[in-house]
């Protein structure tokens, strides 16, 4: 949605808004998942009036990011020839 792009958000708004519009229209139902580390953020007024799901907790809630973010620790720990005592 380019929150951090002021120049840039706009047009972002708008095609993401057309993409649930025509896919909701389409498919009958939108997931819609913010790239967001918390909450739904500015999501539920730019899609207001369509139809989609969303369950607005953004991607730290997720079981699946707490295990990349350990896998790419452990990724660096080893490229960087540290032990995990490097992280006490």
């Amino acid at each position: 949605m380019r929150e951090d792009w002021k120049e840039k958000r706009a047009r972002a708004e708008q095609h993401i808004r057309a993409f649930v519009e025509t896919h909701s229209q389409d498919q009958g139902r939108v997931l819609v998942i913010p790239f967001r580390l918390y909450g739904f953020g500015p999501y539920a007024e730019v899609l207001q009036g369509l139809s989609y799901e969303a369950n607005g907790l953004g991607l730290l809630p997720s079981p699946q990011v707490t295990e990349w973010i350990k896998e790419q620790v452990q990724k660096t720990l080893k490229e960087s020839g540290w032990s995990a005592d490097a992280l006490r």
